[in-house]
Order: C-alpha cells, then sequence, then structure tokens
C-alpha cells in the first residue's frame, strides 16, 4: 500500500481555507502516519502556488514494472 504526501507548509495552508478549515475531524500529520514513518519522505509530492487562482499543481514520477 501506498500514497503520495504533501509538505506540511503546503497542507497547513490548505487546511485554513475553506472547506479544509471547518473540518470537525483532526487530520493525520505525515510524522503520525505510520506509511510516511517508513519511507513516505520519498513519496512526497512537491507543488507550485498559483497565487493568481489559488491552485496547486504538481507532478510525481511512477515507475511500473511489466511482467
Amino acid at each position: 500500500m501506498s500514497k503520495l504526501y504533501f509538505r506540511e507548509t503546503v497542507s497547513n495552508q490548505i487546511f485554513t481555507q475553506s472547506p479544509y478549515n471547518i473540518r470537525e475531524q483532526s487530520r493525520i500529520r505525515n510524522d503520525q502516519d505510520g506509511i510516511f514513518r517508513n519511507g513516505g519522505d520519498q513519496l512526497i509530492m512537491e507543488l507550485t502556488h498559483d497565487s493568481a487562482t489559488g491552485a496547486y499543481a504538481g507532478i510525481f514520477n511512477v515507475g511500473l514494472e511489466l511482467r
């Protein structure tokens, strides 16, 4: 099992914005996530922020071994 992660600084910015800032459930930070603690730092998606639109964009290359 695997997931992609964002840097905490980006997550902190996103979770101050609507609709995420009205969540009743607290989020799990990277250092609290069991998968992240076992190599998740290699799965961080670097994002760029477009200040004109407020949108974030990122690219993450994935290699596949076909059999």
